[in-house]
């Protein structure tokens, strides 16, 4: 398949979206990894210091350009011709969810959603909760998310 894109708040990014990653590079040409800023959710770091984490991520990944936004997906997606969106899924829970948002892209956007499952079982709003209450958060997250929240938490 030719590209899609992976979304999300990223806050952290964590192994499992790591997987979700590894997993675009597999079965796309391109892969767009897109944090968009959700506004009901408090988010630990700034949309920029999310991106600046991505790109340190992601430098190595030959397929993978990074990007944010404010926007909907649907909205994204036809801005840069891209109608394959991959969501990770660790439960019934993630599903239920996924699938009303999935249903309302393929509905005003055309735009598939595809649902990858056997991810990590770590959400980001557990490894914030490690972060903020000063707990060891290292086996969650890939080694230069963690160099690089410590690095962003260091400047604060």
């Amino acid at each position: 398949m030719e590209k899609c894109v992976i979304t999300g708040t990223f806050d952290p990014f964590t192994n499992g979206h790591k997987y979700i990653l590894d997993t675009a590079c597999k079965l796309f040409m391109k892969v767009y990894v897109v944090i968009f800023v959700n506004p009901d959710k408090t988010s630990l770091f700034t949309a920029a210091e999310r991106l600046e984490r991505l790109n340190a991520l992601v430098k190595d990944y030959k397929n993978v350009e990074t990007d944010a936004s404010n926007g909907y997906v649907k909205d994204w997606c036809k801005a840069h011709d891209v109608n394959v969106v991959l969501r990770g899924v660790r439960n019934c829970d993630d599903y239920e969810y996924e699938k009303i948002m999935a249903e309302y892209n393929r509905k005003h956007g055309n735009v598939t959603t595809l649902f990858v499952n056997g991810v990590d079982g770590t959400c980001s709003h557990d490894v914030r909760n490690m972060i903020e209450n000063g707990e060891d958060y290292g086996e969650y997250v890939p080694k230069s998310i963690a160099e690089t929240i410590k690095n962003i938490i260091g400047r604060r």
